[in-house]
């Protein structure tokens, strides 16, 4: 998942070894941080906040997750305030109620993809 804690480590790998094109993408919705800007997904979105961040340095190659970096070449991870998504059970009664706005939806899909 790209706003997983392992993403930014798993694309230095996976592009180290030629092999990011054979890679898919398991959208979340769900879980974690939102990898849009919180501003273009705000349905997505709980009102608490306390997302983490992270990315790998590796010579000249950095990868970045939600815009943090890190100065060494092991995954850095950090407290950031920030908003978190609603998490299984309350993205389904959001889609039960209706209260999931559709562009949001594709803010986010674009942004992790």
């Amino acid at each position: 998942m790209v706003n997983g804690p392992a993403a930014a480590h798993g694309v230095i790998l996976l592009r180290d070894y030629g092999c990011l094109d054979l890679v898919g993408l398991h959208l979340n919705l769900t879980e974690g941080c939102p990898v849009a800007t919180p501003e273009l997904v705000p349905s997505l979105l709980r009102a608490t906040s306390g997302c983490r961040d992270s990315s790998i340095t590796g010579g000249d190659k950095t990868i970045h997750v939600n815009g943090i970096s890190s100065a060494s070449r092991k995954s850095g991870w950090e407290l950031l305030p920030g908003p978190l998504f609603l998490g299984k059970v309350e993205f389904t009664e959001a889609c039960r109620l209706g209260t999931i706005v559709e562009s949001h939806v594709q803010h986010e899909a674009r942004a992790q993809v």
